[in-house]
């Protein structure tokens, strides 16, 4: 590929890493570092000859999340080939101009709600455009719509993360843990 190509395109794309036609490492070392790598999962940065770089994920994971919000809060009647490939130019948008310089064809992974999102958000465009979408009235705000659609696990702490009173004891009698153990356990008290 190196010989006959200026920038050959590797996709090694069979899963897990273990099973990759090639590692990226390959990849670069055997077209000098000017192959665009992209795999299956997820591989560490590669550094060869000073430079870094960033093996991209060549998963459906980018699309499909997106796909799945936009259809369900967009309620469109049909995912048609048009949307999909809507969906692929949502991905490429999120490309950087520091993703390409390190060799790497897709964002990372830490976008991928964000793709959903703007996924989503597509979705409902053409499908509003094309009446495609039930969704009426029409959010204002699309994105705020699609956000306000999504369950988040965020939690609020109750607890502090340090007893805030160090000249106090605590307010309860606190165990050791060989005490907890006793309390639980048979064992030998001596």
């Amino acid at each position: 590929m190196g010989k006959l190509n200026e920038r050959p395109l590797i996709f090694a794309l069979s899963n897990p890493n273990s099973q990759a036609e090639c590692t990226p490492a390959e990849a670069y070392q055997h077209t000098e570092g000017r192959a665009i790598y992209a795999s299956g999962s997820p591989f560490k940065e590669v550094e060869y000859n000073g430079r870094l770089y960033r093996p991209g994920q060549g998963n459906n994971a980018f699309i499909y999340p997106g796909l799945a919000l936009g259809g369900i809060v967009g309620a469109v009647h049909h995912i048609s080939d048009e949307i999909v490939v809507l969906a692929a130019r949502c991905v490429s948008d999120m490309v950087t101009e520091e993703d390409i310089k390190a060799t790497c064809i897709y964002p990372p992974m830490s976008k991928a709600r964000e793709i959903s999102d703007k996924i989503a958000v597509t979705m409902l465009e053409y499908g509003i455009s094309k009446k495609e979408s039930r969704v009426y009235p029409i959010p204002k705000n699309l994105l705020e719509y699609v956000k306000s659609c999504q369950y988040h696990l965020n939690y609020a702490s109750y607890l502090t993360n340090r007893w805030t009173y160090p000249d106090r004891p605590p307010p309860l009698p606190v165990k050791k843990i060989g005490e907890v153990a006793a309390d639980h356990f048979l064992v030998d008290r001596k």
